[in-house]
């Protein structure tokens, strides 16, 4: 495959055609005028089928325009049948907690049909607007969550390998937390978000998660304690399962049986286990997670995901008998959203869970349901819709005794770009919202990355290097980046951007996630296939000359995720390995060094490593520097020295070896993907600071629908 010259293929502030000189549309309504549709297809358009609606910059996103000439030229070029029947996909980057998880939870593409006791339209509108008032956590609670005590006076959560549980002061204004008492001694225990911490109903006893001895992600053990501190027993063992949702479990009401997920050839199916036992009972179905048990210990409800689909999102609500009975679907997700984590109203009659709506190309929740449940064990109407205060994708917290709804949101995002002298400094902020894989233009004076868009399958831009307003390098065709190990990364002369690529309509598809490798030109265009769909390519680098680019490609090894490294002509062709299973490939993220001689990488055992261009044996630069998924390195310009991120620091080491320096930052939190500028003056980096997770009580959800209510007839 050769490359092509892009120069023709952008022009105007968009990058993707001449800027016309006839007068502009200067809002939805005069587009959707011209077009002769209505605001909402219009907008559906320019989300899913790319119409040429422009931005104002520096102004909100509602402050639009367009062309008539390239609306009319749109027009021209489209299906007449892409008008009445649009999929929804989505495509979000998330924190890397396994990357096969990472990717299916950045494209959602997800087709059902009504059945009885489905949302339908019920779920479209929000019944009313709820109250939410905030929890002051007067202790350090780090980030992740906790889960509130039945009776809402309590919370527990974990922190420093320990169980902890604090008072909640309800007399108090604002609401706040009191002082922490530790129930366990260091011992692994573990938890994102709440969901690996469950209380039994009357409060007496809290199960929780540990990590196997030996590992540092796989929380495997499950252990019970009294809520008033004893000592844990421990319940279960099980192997490393796919996503922490999956690790959410839930304790019967008098504390001596938990419920708990085991994944067998890939399918997830809920068991039961008593305190002390030996043997596990099988309880549901394949394809099943996150339960929750009623208050009297009668009913379990679960999330049941669609086995035919290559995401497996949950989108069915079910229950049935804990013992002997017949399942009952309560609801079904919208298309092209997701539902998470039931949890019971303290009477048993209802049943919230959070909603991913199919409306936003975001990846966490925005809507709460709740369903009113009959003595039967069935639903008594459809569920009602009530909007979150924000965005969410931690469980739900809690429904205590003075029915309120407790939820956990993430304080203020502060994550973006920053740029510090390459000896040590204070950093200072580029950009001001997420952003990764941050390349120097050769002069300096621009910076190339990785960032959210306003719409999916975008999301590449340019920013002046002392900050300013961003700009979009648009493409011509729908492409998803994945996150971590997308790139890009840019040519050395600056004209061309390399990036891995999956296509919208292999997603919609459902063909998996078959990502390639492509290169684009920096100014903005039509993308150029590298590789083969599904080929696997990852962490694109340049060599010096322009000539070659390096990658990483994910091998099916059992028992681990391993990398190798492969080496291919710049203009397409067959690659090269130049690694082996040895040589412990990360995979997210590798450089080439200046002189062309080697290609460092981290390792999957927790070292900086370099290895040949041309093939041969890796040696370690730097080792025991912990977990180092998403974090990155870079040369410096005279070939010396590497600059890495491992943890919450960024470190040098020599190109030979040897003790690691740290370049001091001013900054708190966690860096990422880092560049060295080409005056080798400063470094570019992603840093994502510190975020504290929020306590909120949802209250005054009133209106709940019922049967007669909804007209809809339950079976």
């Amino acid at each position: 495959m050769t490359q092509r010259d892009l120069s023709s293929q952008h022009a105007g502030p968009d990058g993707t055609t001449p800027v016309p000189t006839e007068a502009a549309l200067e809002s939805w309504k005069e587009i959707a005028a011209y077009l002769q549709r209505d605001v909402r297809t219009v907008t559906r358009w320019e989300k899913m089928e790319h119409l040429p609606v422009h931005r104002h910059r520096h102004l909100a996103r509602s402050s639009v325009y367009a062309y008539p000439s390239q609306l009319d030229a749109w027009r021209e070029r489209r299906k007449p049948e892409a008008d009445d029947h649009p999929r929804r996909v989505w495509w979000h980057p998330v924190p890397a907690f396994a990357v096969v998880l990472i990717f299916a939870m950045s494209l959602v593409s997800v087709a059902t049909g009504r059945r009885v006791g489905a949302a339908g339209d019920a779920g479209m509108q929000v019944d009313n607007k709820p109250q939410f008032r905030q929890v002051h956590i007067a202790t350090a609670v780090p980030n992740t969550g906790g889960k509130l005590s039945p009776d809402g006076e309590k919370l527990a959560f974990v922190s420093g390998g320990s169980l902890w549980v604090a008072p909640l002061y309800r007399s108090e204004q604002p609401m706040r937390t009191g002082t922490p008492v530790r129930l366990t001694e260091p011992m692994g225990a573990w938890d994102v978000g709440g969901a690996a911490i469950s209380w039994s109903h009357d409060g007496k006893w809290i199960a929780f998660r540990a990590l196997k001895p030996g590992t540092t992600d796989n929380p495997a053990l499950v252990y019970v304690i009294p809520s008033s501190g004893g000592l844990p027993r421990q319940v279960t063992l099980t192997e490393s399962l796919q996503g922490f949702w999956r690790y959410r479990m839930a304790i019967s009401p008098d504390g001596g049986k938990v419920y708990h997920v085991v994944e067998e050839v890939g399918r997830p199916r809920i068991y039961e286990t008593a305190v002390g036992a030996t043997e596990r009972r099988l309880v549901t179905e394949p394809d099943t997670e996150q339960p929750a048990i009623s208050p009297d210990g009668a009913r379990i409800a679960y999330l049941k995901s669609d086995a035919a689909s290559w995401l497996r999102h949950p989108r069915q609500l079910w229950v049935k008998p804990v013992d002997v009975g017949d399942p009952v679907l309560v609801c079904e997700g919208r298309p092209g959203g997701f539902i998470r984590g039931p949890v019971w109203s303290p009477d048993g009659s209802k049943i919230a869970l959070l909603v991913k709506s199919p409306d936003n190309d975001l990846v966490e929740c925005t809507e709460i349901w709740i369903v009113l449940m009959g003595p039967d064990g069935r639903p008594s109407g459809a569920p009602s819709t009530f909007a979150l205060r924000t965005n969410t994708n931690d469980p739900i917290a809690g429904w205590t005794g003075h029915n309120e709804i407790g939820l956990l949101f993430k304080g203020p995002q502060n994550s973006g770009l920053y740029a510090v002298p390459a000896a040590g400094g204070q950093a200072v902020q580029i950009t001001d919202r997420w952003s990764t894989y941050p390349r120097w233009s050769p002069d300096d004076r621009t910076i190339y990355y990785r960032a959210d868009a306003d719409t999916a399958y975008r999301g590449l831009f340019r920013v002046p290097a002392e900050g300013g307003s961003r700009a979009e390098i648009y493409f011509q065709e729908a492409l998803g980046i994945p996150i971590p190990g997308g790139g890009p990364s840019l040519s050395p002369d600056g004209t061309q951007l390399c990036f891995t690529g999956v296509r919208r309509s292999d997603v919609e598809a459902d063909k998996g996630f078959p990502p390639a490798l492509y290169v684009i030109d920096s100014r903005g265009g039509e993308p150029i296939r590298l590789t083969e769909p599904g080929s696997g390519a990852y962490a694109p680098t340049w060599s010096p000359d322009g000539k070659k680019i390096a990658f990483t490609r994910y091998e099916n090894v059992p028992g681990e995720r391993a990398a190798e490294l492969f080496v291919m002509p710049a203009g397409g062709g067959a690659p090269l390995q130049i690694s082996s299973l040895d040589d412990q490939v990360e995979g997210s993220s590798a450089e080439w060094s200046p002189d062309g001689e080697l290609i460092a990488y981290l390792g999957r055992d927790n070292t900086l490593r370099v290895i040949p261009a041309a093939g041969g044996r890796s040696r370690v630069l730097a080792s025991d520097l912990g977990r180092l998924r998403g974090h990155g390195l870079t040369w410096s310009p005279d070939g010396q020295e590497i600059a890495f991120t491992a943890g919450t620091r960024i470190w040098k080491v020599s190109r030979g070896g040897g003790e690691p320096r740290e370049i001091r930052t001013g900054l708190l939190g966690r860096p990422g993907q880092i560049d060295w500028s080409h005056d080798a003056k400063r470094l570019v980096f992603e840093f994502d600071k510190v975020r504290d997770t929020e306590l909120w009580l949802m209250t005054g959800f009133q209106g709940l629908k019922t049967a007669e209510a909804t007209g809809i007839q339950i079976r």
